[in-house]
């Protein structure tokens, strides 16, 4: 292989390695920017989650309270009237958006229940809502009731003392989730994941087409968890879990929201493909010149490798002066001088070997 070849080669091979390493830190600094302000993104969402649950008990609380005020409720109460109780509780149920609603006695035992309006109510399962709507006349947290999950508000029935509790249960399904995702800021996928038995993990509810990306294996038994990415069908996503407060003796209930790496990294494609465009224009021309200087750095070389074979044949004709400077010039002078010498003694050998010719004829005669 030719010197200007391989310097070409050379070359060529440095600028790619060079141009492929520049695209290479651009894409993991995208990334890496990306990634953290979607971390950024999730944990804001997280909080915006649960400032709205808030703002959903306190309404519910408030009108729950009304319902706890009507006369014809309390006088149903005192009567022990199941059947006008359960009609009133229906009603203001679906006022507040309730789809479940209790009666639970000063004993913690349920009297009427809208899902099972015919009996066998069973205990109140949550005694420390009952305790907290005892003290500050209204308690709310998420439960997890017959494998759904409901967002609680109890508060108390007084005539003019506490004489029963009334408990008002918003589903937390995926009719909520849209609702709540569409009020704010959320993003597309929100999932609710309740614990199980074991420490196994269920979807619940999610907004959308369909629940985030979940490995629900990676729980740990609090639902916690930092933001970690997850592949899922050739897409990649940055998911957080975080855990919700839920009511003593509830299973715990964690929400998932996940942020498509591949939909954030979209937008900066135009400008990724304006660099590789600004990369192949810059390769071409550094081929050009990788060309151009290969080949005025290789002639010279050639023109001096070619001036020494017409030496070593004889010829000590003077070779052309190089035009480079530096260490080429330096080269082509001590050549030239070389071949003057070399040439110099060659004509003086001739002359000195003519006169012993000559010497040796005129003796002979």
């Amino acid at each position: 292989m030719k010197f200007r070849t391989r310097l070409g080669l050379f070359l060529i091979a440095t600028l790619l390695l060079v141009q492929a390493l520049t695209a290479i830190a651009v894409y993991g600094v995208t990334r890496h920017l990306q990634i953290e302000q979607g971390k950024r993104q999730l944990a804001a969402a997280a909080d915006i989650f649960v400032q709205q649950l808030d703002a959903l008990s306190v309404r519910v609380s408030d009108e729950v309270q009304v319902l706890a005020l009507d006369f014809a409720l309390r006088q149903a109460i005192a009567q022990h009237d199941r059947e006008t109780a359960l009609s009133a509780l229906r009603n203001h149920g679906r006022r507040v958006g309730a789809t479940r609603m209790l009666l639970v006695g000063l004993d913690g035992e349920v009297t009427a229940d809208t899902q099972h309006p015919d009996g066998n109510d069973g205990q109140f399962p949550f005694s420390g809502l009952l305790e907290e709507a005892a003290e500050k006349d209204q308690g709310t947290a998420l439960v997890v009731l017959d494998s759904r999950v409901y967002w609680m508000v109890v508060v108390p029935v007084k005539a003019p003392t506490p004489i029963a509790f009334i408990g008002a249960g918003v589903p937390v399904d995926n009719a909520l989730l849209e609702n709540l995702r569409h009020l704010s800021a959320l993003p597309k996928s929100i999932a609710l994941v309740a614990g199980g038995p074991a420490g196994s993990w269920t979807v619940v509810a999610h907004s959308g087409d369909h629940p985030p990306v979940i490995h629900l294996g990676a729980l740990d038994s609090s639902g916690a968890g930092d933001p970690e990415t997850t592949v899922e069908a050739g897409r990649e996503f940055l998911t957080l879990s975080a855990p919700l407060v839920t009511a003593d003796h509830s299973a715990p209930v964690v929400a998932v929201f996940d942020y498509p790496l591949d939909d954030a990294l979209r937008q900066y494609w135009p400008l990724l493909w304006t660099m590789l465009a600004v990369l192949g224009i810059g390769l071409l021309a550094a081929l050009s010149g990788a060309v151009l200087i290969a080949r005025g750095m290789s002639r010279p070389i050639e023109a001096l490798a070619a001036a020494a074979r017409r030496i070593a044949g004889g010829d000590y004709s003077l070779a052309a002066p190089v035009r480079q400077g530096g260490e080429l010039r330096e080269l082509s002078n001590a050549l030239a001088s070389m071949t003057r010498s070399i040439g110099e003694r060659q004509t003086a050998l001739v002359a000195s070997g003519d006169a012993l010719v000559a010497a040796r004829d005129q003796a002979e005669r």
